[in-house]
Formats: C-alpha cells, structure tokens, sequence
C-alpha cells in the first residue's frame, strides 16, 4: 500500500476499479431478473389480450387491476374497453369517491370512499359482494382481468368468490374472471 500514499490519482483509481467489480455483477444480475420479470409478464397480458380477443364480444367492458396493462391490453383486444386505461388520478377527477371505492377495495380489500379508512368493519363475502357490485353497477364491467401479482391476498379471495366471480381464463399468474349478474337489491 505504500505506492498509494502521496498519489490521489492511484487511490481515485483503485476505489472506481473496486466499485466497479463490485457494482457490475449486481446490476447484470438485477438487469437479466427484470428482463425475465418482463418477459413473463408481457408473455401474461398477451395472453390475456388475445383470449379476450377471441371470446368477448365487441364493446365488451374488462376492469383490470394494473393499468400498465392498458396499452398491450388493447393491443390484442382493441375492440374492448378497458376500465383503467389511463393513470388512476384521471378517474379520481371524475368522481373521487368511486375512485376511492375502487382504490381500497383493490389494494386493501376493504369498502370505503373516503382518502384514508378505518379498519375494515365487512365480513369478505360483503366485501365480495361490494366488489362485484361496483363492478358490475357502477363501472358496467363484465369481466375481471388480473395480471401478475394480485394487487393484495384479501382482494385475490374477493375474486375467487365463485357466487360473484367465474374463472374463465388462467396461467400461472393471470386470471380472468367473469362477473356474475347480480340480483337486484331488495326494493324499499
């Protein structure tokens, strides 16, 4: 170590030299997982834009959990509409409350309209049931399309409802759901 003392220039190069053998196993590493990541999602909503494609009819209405699904989505199957096809904040300026509805129920499996909830209070088949409703009511959607990761494990139960919600197309990690029709709430 002594050939450093006295040489800034040596020691700047043997710290980058360092950092970068340290540094580039990780990022090849982490660049080849998300590419692989990637892949077997683009593979995923291919396959689900196609089967939508082929056994839906035209103008038929799909919610899908991630809206970066949207542009491969209709893609496939441009004859359908697709309930988030743009950043979630634009449907939050058209009724904030049906935004929040939405926004609890997909990522914390519980019903509320309000920014920040209390702890869910619904039982999951209640929450099953306001899930399908507010597909089915307010959103006029016909069917579920779930793509990669469930958006959270209590949601994932909501779906798997088989009252509300009929599988009709699966891979390993997608699923589309047909929503059932529901009965007409009891007339007061």
């Amino acid at each position: 170590l002594d050939w450093l003392v006295g040489e800034p220039v040596r020691l700047v190069t043997l710290f980058v030299t360092v950092g970068a053998l340290t540094i580039t196993p990780y990022l090849v590493g982490r660049c080849a997982q998300e590419h692989a990541i990637s892949s077997l999602k683009h593979r995923d909503v291919r396959q689900v834009g196609q089967w939508l494609a082929t056994h839906v009819p035209p103008g038929t209405v799909v919610a899908q959990t991630n809206w970066d699904n949207f542009p491969h989505l209709f893609f496939e199957a441009p004859h359908c509409r697709f309930l988030n096809g743009f950043d979630p904040t634009a449907s939050y300026v058209v009724d904030p409350a049906r935004f929040w509805r939405w926004h609890h129920l997909v990522r914390e499996g519980m019903w509320c309209d309000q920014p920040s909830c209390p702890e869910p209070r619904d039982t999951p088949k209640d929450l099953a049931v306001a899930l399908a409703t507010l597909l089915r009511r307010e959103f006029a959607a016909d069917y579920l399309a779930v793509i990669g990761r469930w958006p959270s494990a209590t949601f994932k139960a909501l779906a798997e409802d088989p009252r509300l919600f009929e599988p009709v197309f699966r891979t390993p990690s997608s699923a589309v759901y047909r929503v059932r029709s529901l009965p007409e709430p009891p007339r007061r």
